[in-house]
């Protein structure tokens, strides 16, 4: 009996899905994008402001609690940055734009994760920490006009009840931070507000922000996407991968100059403005 209900599922799928389905129109629920930017920012100690600490930690007879302001400890030469991450976003305000209907108005804060690492003068390290950055960034978007509308559904549900979302457009960032340079800024007669030694780095910034809404849409569609079967993935010996690899013969004999400058070898290229 089981066989029988499994063959008459197997035809009945094949009838279903047919040899090539034609194109047909569809609705379907989208994010759909209704606006985006891109942003390449060189942030500065006037962007980002005071460093602070990401943990707690004690140098000689000093403690510093997670958030104070990070100052270089007794003997420090120098400081260097590392292992720089954007470790999270803040939508800080997203409204309707007053004077061009249609625009909203986001607010963005970057929080971005780094360690530090001071030396004295003979480059010896001293203390490494992990410190962290803030930047904020506005930009205006279209979003289409708001409504009342309120967004009901079981996707996702609270304690077993239908979640309900406003039909307001959604933020969604992405980002990638390098870290450009570190510097230690020393007090200056001129500025009484800074009476110790403090640290600055230098972030570069490259984002995207976009604007979007759930809506329904019609698209042209062949049905439904059905996997291809799985293929079997054999526990893999090392052994057997080396051996497949080819011999790095020019790793035990250096190119010579003649070969170097020829376009016969892989790779190789002429360097420009020589004769």
């Amino acid at each position: 009996m089981a066989a029988f209900e499994l063959n008459n599922l197997a035809n009945a799928e094949q009838q279903s899905l047919g040899p090539s389905p034609r194109p047909k129109e569809e609705g379907i629920i989208a994010f759909k994008v209704y606006d985006s930017c891109r942003s390449q920012d060189c942030l500065t100690f006037e962007d980002l402001g005071p460093i602070r600490a990401a943990e707690c930690y004690s140098v000689g007879a000093e403690c510093v609690e997670e958030g104070d302001i990070v100052h270089p400890p007794v003997g420090a030469a120098s400081v260097s940055v590392d292992r720089l991450s954007v470790k999270k976003f803040i939508i800080g305000e997203k409204e309707p734009c007053s004077f061009n209907e249609g625009y909203w108005d986001i607010e963005v804060k970057y929080l971005f994760l780094y360690r530090l690492t001071f030396k004295d003068a003979d480059g010896c390290p001293i203390i490494s920490i992990w410190a962290t950055s803030s930047y904020n960034k506005r930009v205006s978007l279209f979003g289409s006009v708001n409504s009342d509308v309120i967004i009901g559904t079981d996707l996702v549900t609270n304690y077993g009840e239908a979640s309900a979302i406003h039909a307001d457009p959604y933020v969604m960032v992405e980002a990638k931070g390098v870290a450009l340079s570190s510097a230690i800024l020393y007090p200056s007669p001129d500025n009484p507000e800074r009476p110790r030694p403090t640290v600055t780095v230098t972030i570069g910034l490259f984002s995207t922000i976009k604007l979007f809404r759930i809506v329904t849409i019609n698209v042209p569609s062949k049905g439904f996407c059905i996997p291809e079967e799985c293929s079997s993935v054999d526990p893999l010996n090392p052994c057997d991968y080396f051996n497949s690899l080819e011999f790095p013969k020019t790793l035990f004999s250096p190119v010579v100059k003649e070969d170097f400058l020829t376009n016969e070898r892989p790779g190789a290229f002429k360097p420009c403005g020589c004769d």
